[in-house]
């Protein structure tokens, strides 16, 4: 077996080439009511976690600094995509099960760089909390987890600022006050990797010869806008706009794009009273994705090009209600509509239009040691059908004693939205479509206990869950993506369930110099009742991993991170045989005996990285300094078929990578 890497001058680019320019390995035979402490790394709750940017950054990252979605990968329950990307599959579930928000608005292109950080600036967040149990009534149209982002609202004060730099991307922040009750924050940042491509190329000549005209257009800028009318009630605007293009040609002559945009506007308005606390918010959401190929396949051209979009204009009003001492309510309703043309070729668009209607109730109860919170939600979605449809949520904690308590959570949620999947590797997959008479809509019940334990500086949490789904979708036909025939892709989408369970463990250590967290999945998810996927009988899921184990350790500003997880699952080299063409010529195609038959290598990584903050005059500096994959592994996530070598080959995407993030605050 031949090991292709680059060398370490040319690490830093090996993402933005699209992941099969980046390693092979060539194979020819085979193939809520608790207080926080603003000390505490994280805030635990009955199926959520909370953090602040601070916890967020100091996770290493091929970035150089942390991300919301890089720390949601270091906890329980989640296992990741490709290694170096910031996919996360949540308790069995698919990618499109997870609902990623920023102050409640769903975003759908969420990643920037082709996975390597979120879209959203982190000098625009205030915390992060992922939910996977127990939900609330807020949100719904979703059937893994909540991945929650809140921007902070800034306050009238003098004007403060900071500029940051890091492997990846340049960044600029402005935030402060006009007069006592304005205030505003404005954060953005855009990738120098074309400009350092081109700075370096004739260096890696021997590497790269096979990329020409390579550009990249990534950036996000966030602005926000606050008005503070008295102590109980203010309002504000915001927006954010993100785009992330790479294009380049190859050594023959084939010519690849993939891009993808977003456009957020929000407004929020709060009021509290002595009766309620009252929240309303009107918001618009754009999502475009741009997919174009031509390519040049034993002398024959092949033109591929989709456009896919999904708009949605959403008004909601909730309302927080105490009711006496041991009894709270909450309540609200949300209104939505969308406009979908997920498959745009040439000019024709198979535009649908939906509407998604929700209101909610939710108590919650607390007495003495007990604490219990119930939430009824109605859902009516309309596309080319009516969709009545209930969601039931439910946690309950028993604290025992001071130091150990029992919980658990029950959901039973609907997901109106399908992501199709299906697509050969190298292309993204992000054709959003709506439910509808022939795709009904996904569901997914849950179930969870568990014990919490905190003595100390120890706290421990530890339980099992039970999950199933039902309707998932997957795309029969993925070259009708790229032809008029997309238009009739209700009818070629196969259905059927998922079933996972499993076990989940997080400690964490938090004392005065050091600081120490483990995390452990054990799990098992399955795919079965795909009429025409494996003849209906049970196979494994994608990224069924097995075991997946997280652990780092933190002693003043030096931090060492070990990642364990077992591989994930592809379709293994099955038998070859000939079929003739149209044309006459045969054409050479793979059988397989079943479906995610081959598990792939397990992941194996150790990062390391040092943090150092001081203050100089009126400027505040933070250096991150930090090495990804220290050990050099390759781990494989998945295997292709060369078209130009004409060979089965393991792609990898992560190899060694030295990071750094460096910023100054005024």
């Amino acid at each position: 077996m031949r090991i292709i890497r680059l060398s370490l001058s040319c690490v830093m680019f090996f993402l933005t080439v699209f992941s099969i320019r980046a390693q092979e390995m060539e194979k020819t035979d085979s193939l809520h009511h608790s207080i926080i402490v603003s000390e505490n790394r994280m805030f635990l709750s009955v199926g959520r976690i909370v953090t602040w940017k601070e916890n967020m950054l100091a996770v290493t990252s091929p970035l150089g600094e942390g991300d919301p979605l890089r720390w949601i990968q270091t906890l329980p329950g989640v296992m990741t995509g490709a290694d170096g990307t910031n996919t996360v599959f949540v308790r069995g579930g698919n990618i499109s099960g997870n609902l990623i928000t920023i102050d409640g608005v769903p975003v759908y292109g969420y990643s920037h760089l082709l996975g390597l950080t979120t879209i959203i600036s982190p000098d625009a967040i205030s915390s992060v909390s992922f939910a996977k149990g127990g939900f609330g009534g807020k949100q719904g149209n979703f059937t893994s987890s909540h991945i929650e982002i809140m921007s902070s609202r800034p306050s009238p004060s003098s004007i403060q600022g900071s500029v940051s730099i890091n492997t990846f991307l340049l960044g600029a922040n402005v935030q402060g006050g006009i007069g006592k009750k304005l205030s505003f924050n404005v954060a953005g940042r855009i990738s120098p990797l074309q400009w350092e491509y081109r700075a370096i190329r004739g260096l890696l000549k021997n590497a790269w010869a096979n990329l020409d005209d390579f550009k990249v257009g990534v950036y996000d800028l966030y602005g926000t806008a606050a008005y503070q009318f008295d102590s109980k009630t203010w309002c504000s605007v915001s927006s954010l706009f993100t785009q992330d293009s790479y294009s380049y040609f190859t050594q023959d002559n084939s010519y690849e794009q993939i891009g993808w945009r977003n456009h957020l506007g929000i407004f929020r308005f709060h009021r509290s009273t002595s009766a309620a606390d009252w929240d309303i918010s009107a918001s618009y959401n754009s999502y475009e994705g741009l997919q174009l190929q031509d390519k040049q396949y034993r002398g024959k051209d092949n033109h591929f090009s989709l456009i896919s979009t999904l708009r949605e204009i959403t008004l909601s009003g909730d309302a927080r209600i105490p009711m006496g001492r041991l009894l709270e309510l909450k309540c609200g309703t949300k209104a939505q509509m969308a406009s979908f043309a997920p498959g745009s070729v040439g000019e024709v668009i198979d535009k649908r239009l939906s509407f998604l209607s929700s209101t909610y109730l939710q108590g919650v109860f607390s007495w003495d040691s007990l604490e219990i919170e119930g939430t009824v939600r109605g859902n009516l979605f309309k596309s080319n059908t009516w969709f009545i449809r209930p969601d039931f949520n439910f946690m309950a904690k028993w604290s025992i004693l001071k130091s150990f308590s029992l919980e658990a959570t029950f959901d039973y949620m609907s997901q109106f939205y399908h992501s199709l999947e299906g697509l050969p590797l190298g292309w993204s997959v992000d054709m959003i479509v709506p439910s509808s008479a022939l795709v009904p809509e996904e569901k997914m019940l849950q179930g969870y206990v568990g014990t919490e334990f905190c003595s100390g500086p120890n706290r421990i949490l530890a339980g099992v869950y039970v999950k199933r789904q039902e309707n998932l979708v997957y795309y029969k036909n993925a070259k009708s993506f790229f032809s008029t025939s997309f238009a009739g892709w209700e009818t070629q989408v196969d259905i059927g369930n998922g079933i996972s369970y499993g076990a989940e463990l997080l400690y964490e250590y938090q004392g005065k110099d050091f600081y120490a967290r483990i995390s452990a999945t054990l799990s098992k998810a399955t795919r079965e009742g795909f009429l025409l996927i494996n003849d209906g009988k049970p196979f494994h899921a994608p990224f069924d991993r097995g075991i997946v184990v997280n652990s780092s350790a933190e002693w003043r500003g030096i931090r060492l991170s070990f990642i364990y997880q077992g591989g994930n699952w592809v379709n293994g080299r099955g038998e070859q045989y000939q079929l003739p063409s149209l044309d006459g010529e045969m054409v050479p195609l793979m059988y397989y005996e079943s479906v995610n038959n081959h598990q792939m290598p397990p992941v194996i990584r150790l990062d390391i990285s040092y943090s150092r903050k001081w203050r100089k005059d009126r400027l505040t500096h933070a250096l991150q300094l930090g090495v990804c994959n220290l050990l050099n592994r390759f781990n494989p996530y998945t295997v292709y078929y060369d078209t130009i070598d004409e060979t089965w080959k393991e792609l990898a995407l992560l190899p060694i990578l030295p990071n750094f993030s460096y910023r100054f605050c005024f």
